[in-house]
């Protein structure tokens, strides 16, 4: 239905980027989630962070002005999810009043005409009152994203008032946008917006009460890359591996490595190599990610098993719930026990009777950390927890700052 009026309505110039993908994904997918929730809202803006951390190699990473049409993982992250984060930041930035007001004239004035990004930025300009060739210059005919972090320097109490001081610090290249900082204390959170403009921006907040934690963009509302502590590993990372090892465990029926060809092949996989568990040497295992098919024997790929789930030989237990009936099928992927930069994943199937029919099917959640099945149905699906953020600060009670450490590779 909105293509009716982006796309099929106000034509795309094609020569000039298309962005009829984006603003539909925008006012349709994106704002289905709004209109249920601030929560869903958020939820489906943080994926699209994900999806841009985990799809888009820096290698093949494009401008947004340079998407034609979706035509794999790549294209689609940048053409569909960026772009749509783009109109939301542009939402956030004129104000509703502004921006639905520019789209109602886009489409008074361009109905059935080829328009280009130039002729967006015309119409949203009008309504802003205010040149926006800033921000288009960074966010659509620029590649990349920012990636900044938060560092809270110091916070003093001077009678009742706290005052906390921070900054702001970004990677190359250095972006300009306007941060929400929100600084929660005993009584209340306090909000305030900082424009950041370089390397580093200072900033300053005000408290009434003792500080508690205090948080960098706390909606997700800027389109970022996140940070490899941020990303929670999911079946997506399977899908971009450069070197795969699949590790067939000892006393798999025999039927299961058909299943295993037909999941890689469903994932989309090329570059992997098969092999017996007892025939894989150590350095195989640190060097590439790693697909185990079975119950392996070698305890070391479970180093980075999260919490939320413990396996057995013929059982799984997933955030509490114990899966054991011979239909039952679990799909993970965290992380690798020697390497951040890898992944480990793991097939188990408690017998091979729906191995075939879920192997088909994992493809289709490739954003999540884990599956399980019964009788082939998906019955649970989720990410695993990151705790841990650089866009946020905690204080403890004595008034001492915690220390965390995040990698910046």
């Amino acid at each position: 239905i909105a293509h009716c009026w982006w796309g099929n309505g106000v034509l795309v110039d094609y020569e000039a980027g298309n962005w009829s993908e984006a603003l539909t994904t925008y006012v349709a997918d994106y704002l289905y989630k709004e209109k249920r929730s601030a929560q869903d809202a958020r939820a489906y803006r943080q994926q699209i962070l994900r999806n841009f951390a985990t799809l888009v190699k820096p290698e093949q990473d494009f401008a947004l002005y340079e998407f034609q049409s979706r035509h794999n993982p790549t294209t689609k992250t940048i053409g569909y999810d960026k772009g749509a984060m783009v109109f939301h930041m542009l939402r956030r930035l004129m104000g509703d009043d502004a921006f639905w007001g520019a789209l109602r004239d886009l489409y008074r004035d361009r109905l059935f005409k080829p328009t280009s990004w130039a002729d967006m930025q015309k119409a949203f300009e009008l309504r802003a009152k205010r040149p926006l060739g800033r921000f288009f210059d960074q966010w659509v005919y620029r590649k990349g994203a920012p990636q900044f972090y938060l560092v809270a320097d110091e916070s003093r109490q001077t009678g009742n008032t706290w005052t906390i001081e921070g900054r702001i610090r970004q990677q190359s290249p250095v972006f300009s946008f306007n941060l929400n900082l929100a600084l929660q204390n005993s009584d209340e959170t306090i909000s305030k917006t900082i424009q950041v403009t370089d390397k580093e921006t200072h900033f300053k907040m005000v408290s009434d009460a003792r500080p508690l934690k205090l948080r960098a963009d706390p909606d997700v509302d800027i389109f970022r890359k996140l940070f490899p502590d941020e990303i929670p590993p999911a079946i997506n990372a399977l899908k971009s591996s450069r070197s795969l090892l699949i590790l067939l465990a000892d006393n798999l029926e025999p039927d299961m490595e058909s299943a295993t060809r037909l999941l890689l092949r469903s994932l989309g996989i090329k570059n992997y190599t098969i092999a017996q568990e007892k025939a894989v040497d150590q350095k195989d295992l640190r060097e590439k990610d790693i697909l185990i098919v079975g119950y392996p024997q070698r305890k070391e790929v479970f180093l980075k098993l999260p919490q939320q789930v413990a396996i057995e030989p013929q059982s799984f237990t997933l955030n509490q719930r114990t899966y054991n009936r011979p239909t039952d099928v679990f799909f993970g992927v965290f992380g690798h026990p020697h390497r951040k930069d890898r992944v480990t994943a793991l097939f188990l199937p408690l017998s091979s009777s729906h191995a075939e029919e879920v192997a088909r099917k994992v493809t289709h959640y490739g954003k999540y950390s884990y599956l399980a099945f019964q009788e082939g149905a998906n019955r649970a699906k989720g990410f695993w927890s990151t705790e841990e953020s650089p866009l946020e600060h905690r204080w403890r009670q004595d008034n001492r700052t915690t220390s965390i450490i995040f990698s910046t590779e």
